[in-house]
């Protein structure tokens, strides 16, 4: 019986860890998705200054969260994200 306590502690245990993750996630990741949003509205209107403004800061927001991220979450959809940020970085002349 007490094997059985204690399989039940561990259990609670990794879905309270898990709630707690879900519920960083979500803040760490929120603010990235309105400003997404934002940005897509922007482009809508062809306001391209806000556009790349906005977009900017999603890069910049994103790449802060890259390490904790790969850390919990699959890499390959994590990479798959940073790569497409990557390709909509402006290309400069020399």
């Amino acid at each position: 019986m007490r094997q059985l306590w204690i399989a039940v502690a561990i259990l609670g245990g990794m879905l309270a860890l898990t709630a707690w993750n879900v519920t960083v996630m979500h803040q760490r990741v929120q603010p990235i998705v309105e400003e997404l949003h934002q940005a897509a509205a922007a482009a809508r209107e062809e306001d391209w200054p806000q556009t790349e403004t906005l977009t900017q800061t999603i890069r910049t927001q994103w790449q802060e969260q890259v390490p904790y991220l790969q850390m919990v979450h699959a890499h390959e959809h994590t990479d798959e994200a940073l790569s497409l940020i990557h390709l909509s970085e402006p290309t400069r002349p020399y």
